[in-house]
């Protein structure tokens, strides 16, 4: 593939492919500050792990107060990048710059904290069923996802195992 993201046909299920989007880190400066999907680090990782929240919403707050541990600290040094995007307020309207700063206060964040006041990523959290997560290979194939889930990261690590063991499906 190279350097080059794939055209679509672009999808939200299981075997598409993602199609690439531009968000602001409330947690990142400058250049830092837009994440692109598509970005050089994209081809320097094996997958994205992708996380979906709302501030009001408890499984995400748990989950958000183990991702360090869980996610970032046992992958590190295998090409598992994370990001994690905040849609809206504990209000629930579109998510603002201050309640992002103070969750990745709260929470210890040190991964890139999105900020997707449009909802566009409302297709992988259909019916607002938050958490939404989304595993990415680095093809831009979308190799797993799971919404709703109340089941802590385990879910997210058996299938970036998975991933991991298995890069081409």
């Amino acid at each position: 593939m190279g350097e080059t993201y794939p055209a679509g046909p672009y999808g939200t299920g299981v075997g598409a492919i993602l199609e690439p989007f531009s968000l602001t880190a409330c947690n990142r400066m400058g250049e830092e500050a837009t994440w692109r999907f598509d970005s050089p680090e994209f081809f320097a990782s094996n997958l994205t792990v992708m996380s979906i929240a709302a501030a009001w919403c408890v499984p995400c707050q748990r989950e958000s107060s183990q991702i360090q541990r869980e996610i970032i600290d046992r992958y590190r040094g295998r090409g598992v990048r994370f990001v994690q995007v905040l849609v809206q307020n504990a209000d629930r309207t579109p998510i603002s710059a201050p309640t992002c700063n103070r969750w990745v206060s709260s929470y210890g964040i040190t991964f890139p904290e999105l900020m997707d006041p449009m909802f566009l990523t409302s297709p992988f959290v259909p019916r607002a069923a938050f958490p939404g997560n989304v595993i990415i290979d680095r093809r831009g194939r979308i190799r797993w996802r799971e919404y709703g889930s109340d089941t802590g990261l385990a879910s997210i690590r058996t299938a970036i195992d998975d991933v991991l063991m298995h890069p081409d499906p």
